[in-house]
């Protein structure tokens, strides 16, 4: 799986470097990190890289100030200029509003229009972008980003690197591909009647860059069954491939699915093989959702009945994916958003710096006659009018964790009702971490929703339970999400358990048990919550199931995160509304 993963990414960037129109490239189910190392070493003498993240401004993408002897100046910033450049996006789920208005406006457009603070500028972009994304998050991205990146190719086995992954750039200087009429034909008709028409152009300028890397004047229709394997659009033979026959050498010829091999001819599929994106929530596998792999365990093949191209529209997508938040209330401004532009500042709160310098530059003269011939030079004259201040989107909603215990015997969709109605009320994104179901009795598995009107959660809470209970699993999942959403949002921890943890963390991280176990995940379980309660901004509440036999264990588990311990269904918790009260 791993071999086959490197092929297949290494010929969808092949194929952007081949031509430029393929500028959009997203990868499936490839770690973050994974993701960086692919696009520095594609970058490598092609271009400077420039990483997009939750951070990402417009400020910081289209210009850039240029300190020159004529004092400060607004120049192109890093993505506003005709030459070749690499943006690599870790996590396209979590691309900034201005990240993703970007990668709509750019990627794949003839001619790019940037006016902002008195620059104008207008190029032809010559970007490549390279993204990564889980799996279940892509089903719940925008279409329209979607739609922006022609390849997108399944990078579940490449976690351990990107150092095998073969990249091949045609000579320079070689014209591109013919297109015949019968290699068009063969692109129309793999994409099928009911395909739109980037279906049928990325098929076709695939098929095109896989003839330029092999060095051919013109595409064949087995370049576009050659592309239309990569994009997961056909799969190939079976009878040679499962007679053991090995595929081609070559990272152009083997960047399709395993039984691509043979002399029959290749079927038309529609469900997906293995470079297939699901697109739709039903055929996601919420497991697959952790934030990072567990030492030595391997992801599974794709799976799904979905089809893999922007055309079908997510059931569950952002509908206002571009449009900014609400803006918050009156009050004292909110430093912790997103800046989305400069705003005259009335007092020294959230000061603006390069805006402010900006501002100030041009009446140095006025201010100083003698400033610009002074030596030394003199430091920038500032009034109160050049004041700026960070104008900041609305903070990112609350963050509530619910690690649900299946094993504890509980009704939890009772005893958890006016907690989920707090969530929702509150607008709060969710965590859902479940321990102890029938699926992976080792391993907990992680869910994130932006509410709870995800189906998926109700599915969840009439989950039959498992046999074993992987508490301390569950808690480090919930660790792991709590640091990575605390910089920008505040959080509740709600653990809905009986305490009984009797799979240890080592269990859970080899996928194999060695008996004996002992108190040994309980152990592992109060080790991590002792390191949540270390956590700034996080409020926990440990509920416990009812009476039963080793009830103390709940009382160690809370006291162990410094939260307070509920029982379920007790009126006193709740206030007049039926809601919680913390």
């Amino acid at each position: 799986m791993a071999g086959a993963a490197s092929d297949r990414v290494g010929t969808a960037l092949s194929c952007a470097a081949a031509d430029d129109r393929l500028s959009g490239v997203l990868f499936l189910g490839m770690p973050p990190r994974t993701l960086v190392e692919v696009a520095r070493r594609f970058a490598d003498g092609f271009g400077p890289l420039v990483v997009l993240g939750a951070a990402t401004t417009d400020d910081g993408l289209w210009i850039a100030v240029d300190a020159g002897r004529d004092g400060l100046r607004i120049v192109p910033g890093r993505l506003a200029a005709d030459r070749p450049a690499v943006a690599a996006v870790p996590d396209l789920a979590r691309l900034s509003l201005a990240g993703r208005r970007a990668a709509v406006s750019a990627l794949g457009a003839d001619v790019a229009h940037v006016e902002r603070h008195g620059l104008s500028v207008a190029w032809r972009p010559r970007t490549r972008w390279l993204a990564a994304c889980a799996r279940a998050d892509a089903a719940r991205l925008p279409p329209h980003l979607l739609d922006r990146f022609p390849l997108r190719i399944d990078a579940a086995g490449l976690a351990d690197g990107a150092r095998g992954v073969p990249i091949h750039r045609p000579p320079a200087g070689l014209p591109v591909p013919a297109l015949p009429e019968d290699a068009a034909a063969r692109a129309v008709e793999l994409a099928g009647p009911d395909a739109g028409t980037r279906t049928d152009l990325a098929l076709a300028r695939t098929a095109r860059a896989i003839a330029a890397l092999r060095g051919a004047g013109a595409a064949t229709p087995a370049d576009v069954d050659e592309a239309a394997r990569l994009l997961g659009l056909l799969a190939g033979p079976g009878p040679r491939a499962a007679s053991g026959a090995s595929g081609p050498a070559d990272p152009i010829a083997s960047a399709g699915t395993a039984d691509a091999t043979g002399d029959a001819p290749p079927r038309l599929v529609t469900e997906p093989v293995n470079a297939v994106i699901p697109m739709t929530a039903e055929a996601l596998d919420p497991a697959v959702t952790e934030p990072a792999p567990l030492a030595g365990a391997s992801p599974g093949p794709s799976c799904g009945t979905a089809r893999a191209r922007p055309d079908d529209e997510p059931g569950d997508a952002e509908r206002l994916p571009l449009r900014a938040p609400l803006a918050p209330g009156r009050g004292r401004r909110d430093a912790r958003g997103p800046s989305i532009g400069t705003v005259r500042a009335t007092d020294l709160h959230d000061l603006a710096i390069v805006p402010t310098l900006l501002a100030a530059a041009p009446f140095q003269a006025v201010r100083c006659p003698g400033h610009h011939e002074a030596r030394p030079p003199h430091p920038l004259h500032l009034a109160a009018a050049d004041l700026r201040a960070h104008r900041r989107a609305a903070r990112p909603p609350l963050m509530a964790v619910l690690l649900l215990d299946h094993t504890a015997g509980a009704d939890w969709p009772d005893a958890l009702a006016p907690y989920l109605h707090w969530m929702y009320t509150a607008r709060a994104t969710v965590g859902l971490i479940e321990v102890g179901t029938g699926d992976d009795e080792l391993r907990a598995r992680l869910l994130t929703t932006r509410n709870l009107l995800d189906p998926r959660v109700a599915d969840a809470l009439d989950r039959p339970p498992g046999r074993a209970t992987p508490l301390a699993h569950g808690l480090l999942l919930a660790e792991r999400l709590l640091r990575r959403e605390l910089p920008a949002a505040d959080a509740v921890l709600l653990v809905a358990t009986d305490g009984r943890g009797n799979v240890p963390l080592s269990a859970s991280r080899t996928g194999r048990l060695v008996p004996p176990v002992s108190t040994q995940g309980v152990d592992d379980a109060l080790a991590v919550a002792a390191r949540i309660r270390r956590l700034a901004g996080v409020r926990s509440v440990v509920l416990d199931p009812g009476p039963r036999p080793q009830r103390f264990l709940t009382a160690r588990l809370a006291e162990a995160l410094g939260a307070e311990l509920r029982s379920a269904g007790d009126p006193q918790d709740t206030g007049p509304a039926g809601e919680p009260e913390w």
